[in-house]
């Protein structure tokens, strides 16, 4: 679902409310699930980081060199899923886990892999780049219209 919510906020030529909405909306459902799932749990599969992590994590992490790079009110434990501006703020145990997972030598070498498809640049740059936040703050705003939209009827 965050996938989809990233396709129709920030790359789909034309901005289309309803599948906004729904995709942002159902990611925040299933960041809901996981959190549920984390509660008296480490990882996915109790406590042992597993498949499950491995498989869920490049979907349902958040980026956090996107935030701490280019977001001037990020915190520590606020994080983004690319430009659109979908936050885990709200789901402590997510982003704890998606924390320890990123802490692990394996994944911060596979992370640190170069990449140049342009997607992968904006979602995981280590430096700050200009269109960066613009992408955040269109992302944002591209939703709350939606949202309003859908809401007038």
């Amino acid at each position: 679902m965050q996938g989809q919510a990233t396709f129709f906020v920030t790359f789909s030529s034309t901005q289309f409310d309803y599948p906004i909405k729904r995709f942002v909306d159902e990611t925040y459902r299933l960041y809901g699930v996981l959190e549920i799932g984390l509660q008296n749990a480490d990882y996915l599969a109790n406590d042992k980081y597993s498949i499950a992590d491995i498989a869920t994590f490049t979907w349902a992490s958040p980026c956090p060199n996107y935030c701490s790079s280019s977001s001037a009110d990020a915190t520590e434990t606020e994080a983004c899923s690319g430009c659109t501006g979908i936050t885990t703020e709200k789901f402590p145990k997510l982003t704890a886990w998606a924390k320890r997972i990123q802490e692990r030598p394996a994944v911060k070498k596979g992370l640190a892999v170069p990449n140049q498809m342009p997607i992968w640049q904006y979602l995981y740059c280590t430096e700050p780049q200009p269109d960066l936040q613009k992408k955040l703050e269109d992302g944002k705003r591209k939703y709350q219209e939606a949202v309003a939209a859908l809401e007038k009827g």
